[in-house]
């Protein structure tokens, strides 16, 4: 019982964790550079530990972190799987294999990144959150109709046959004992489609899988699992640029749990191993073609691993444009969309009553 409970308090440590990720990779960096190995990293988890004590998030979770630590002989990336990303994680495991000053650098790379994620969520949720609050009002309406609007229109208008309901009517009756009837199997369809996208986009390798990277949220997805092998391979290249270190690079890639992640870089390292060298042998799907053929017109100029940091910058730009111009489209799209059901739905109770009133109307008069 009581691992249990150990188990779900730190789940939300960890969330609470989140939030302040950022600024927590940015100090670390920061101490463990600034006083040149009189701290180490078991000697601030040992620190937060004292300091916060358990009733603190952070003193709790830097106790379970220190514990993990010593197990695992020091390896950081095994003791912080929990709170990383599959990508964040690959990258700090990665740089702790390149010694400490890239491991600095990957604690610098993976504050800026979560900083920059952190106000990218924050401008996505004040888009959103009038679409979140509409759709709630047309899942509540959805859900009422069947349950309530139209069996009191029965109730009231009772005396009228079904021989004399309009074709609105009939529609309206028939499409609430179809929710009745399947509403639940709809709702968990939905669920299981979104569960379905959401396993699909690091996993699913299928032969549909190019057809889908053309669509949102897919598109979105391949833009950024490309600007992050692009930023690791800067990191792990330093200041060569021969073929082998970038095959080695690739190599160590491998690790990765995204298996669609893991395809692309085999078949980059297939160009590789082909004769394809440089900035060619990344053009394998996972970057656009403008985005491969600026990598490659910085590669004649200033060699491959300043035109991966280059294109890192440049594609790093583009999403950042064009990201929020997307949410703003699909705001309003929903929006609009979401609006313009709740008024058919109100004219279509509206044309109903109109009908079974006529009807009762008629059907008193014979």
């Amino acid at each position: 019982m009581r691992k249990h409970w150990e188990s779900w308090q730190r789940f939300f440590d960890i969330r609470e964790f989140k939030k302040d990720h950022a600024d927590y990779f940015l100090y670390l960096s920061q101490l463990l550079r600034g006083t040149q190995g009189q701290h180490t990293v078991r000697t601030v988890f040992a620190a937060d530990a004292r300091r916060y004590g358990p009733r603190h998030y952070r003193g709790r979770l830097s106790a379970y972190w220190l514990a993990q630590y010593q197990r695992n002989g020091g390896n950081l990336a095994l003791t912080w799987r929990q709170v990383l990303s599959d990508d964040a994680w690959l990258l700090l495991k990665l740089s702790q294999e390149q010694g400490d000053r890239a491991l600095l650098t990957a604690l610098d790379a993976l504050s800026k990144q979560f900083q920059e994620k952190k106000q990218l969520q924050g401008m996505l949720a004040k888009l959103f959150w009038p679409v979140g609050f509409v759709l709630l009002l047309l899942a509540l309406m959805l859900f009422l109709m069947p349950w309530f609007t139209v069996p009191q229109l029965q109730n009231t208008f009772y005396a009228v046959p079904e021989s004399a309901y309009g074709f609105y009517t009939q529609g309206l009756f028939a499409w609430a004992a179809f929710s009745q009837k399947y509403g639940l199997g709809i709702v968990l369809f939905v669920f299981f489609l979104l569960f379905l996208i959401s396993w699909s986009l690091p996993r699913y390798v299928g032969r549909w899988r190019v057809y889908l990277d053309h669509i949102e949220p897919w598109k979105s997805y391949k833009s950024m699992q490309g600007l992050a092998v692009l930023m690791l391979i800067s990191l792990l290249l330093n200041s060569a640029s021969r073929q082998l270190r970038l095959a080695q690079a690739l190599q160590l890639m491998q690790s990765t749990p995204n298996v669609w992640l893991k395809s692309h870089l085999k078949k980059i390292e297939q160009k590789i191993t082909q004769g394809e060298t440089g900035a060619v042998s990344f053009d394998v799907g996972l970057l656009s073609r403008d985005v491969v053929w600026f990598l490659a017109d910085m590669e004649q100029s200033q060699g491959l691993v300043q035109a991966l940091r280059l294109t890192t910058d440049r594609l790093q730009q583009i999403i950042l444009q064009r990201l929020p111009l997307k949410a703003q489209i699909w705001r309003w799209v929903l929006l609009l969309c979401c609006v313009a059901s709740l008024l058919l739905i109100g004219a279509w109770h509206y044309v109903v009553i109109d009908e079974l009133r006529r009807a009762l109307l008629m059907f008193y008069a014979s």
